[in-house]
């Protein structure tokens, strides 16, 4: 589990620890890909200072994943999604400096060993600034990015009705087991966070495990997952 709460706009070098590790593994000739979700909600109060802090960060990322404008209103919005654009420009080159000096430039692309992925639905092209109260339940494609002034419990809590007509729900990445290629199984803790990089705060464990009568190399088949 990649539990990534800091990977917009991070002040640690989780981010550049995946992309030299991917690095690694094209200068060792091995295949390796990182697959990182982006949560459209973090955990915790909504309305709280932390977790309005993680909403910043993270809109940043979810629109560069979209390649698509931003609509800011708030001026430490836009600076912020400028670092989270920042963050995955970097690991990208560091990806593909690796490729080059082997030679792979031509033959694949950074983005078959890096992915970024959003749990969200995408909003038409056409997105307007309000500032002149919540989300409208007129229009389920609106978008509203607050600003400086607003009153964010109001933009940010909804009620059912509201997150209904706005087909906007809470989704929270917080995997606790992977299988991969119906061969190996990955279960645990094992967070890559600011907590768990911090060593005195939470502790992590996870273990993998595999059946050598069931690998892709015995059976002689694809996987079916």
């Amino acid at each position: 589990d990649c539990e990534v709460q800091y990977i917009a706009g991070a002040n640690n070098l989780i981010p550049t620890e995946i992309a030299l590790k991917i690095a690694n593994k094209i200068y060792s000739n091995e295949r390796f890909s990182a697959y990182i979700v982006v949560p459209m909600w973090p955990e915790g109060n909504p309305t709280g200072t932390l977790t309005q802090r993680f909403f910043i960060g993270r809109l940043g990322s979810v629109y560069y994943l979209f390649h698509k404008p931003l609509v800011v209103c708030h001026p430490l919005w836009r600076e912020n999604w400028k670092f989270a654009k920042m963050t995955m420009q970097i690991m990208y080159e560091i990806i593909y400096k690796a490729m080059k000096e082997v030679g792979l430039d031509g033959t694949y692309e950074p983005q078959d060993y890096l992915n970024f992925f959003c749990l969200g639905n995408r909003e038409a092209e056409d997105t307007t600034c309000t500032s002149s109260g919540p989300f409208s339940t007129s229009n389920p494609q609106e978008v509203l990015i607050s600003p400086e002034k607003y009153n964010y419990a109001a933009a940010w809590i909804s009620n059912q009705d509201q997150a209904r007509n706005n087909r906007r729900f809470m989704v929270y990445v917080h995997s606790k087991g992977m299988i991969v290629d119906d061969e190996y199984v990955i279960i645990g803790s094992a967070n890559i966070n600011q907590r768990s990089m911090e060593g005195t705060r939470d502790t992590e464990i996870a273990m993998a495990a595999y059946q050598p009568q069931h690998t892709l190399a015995n059976m002689l088949s694809a996987p079916r997952g």
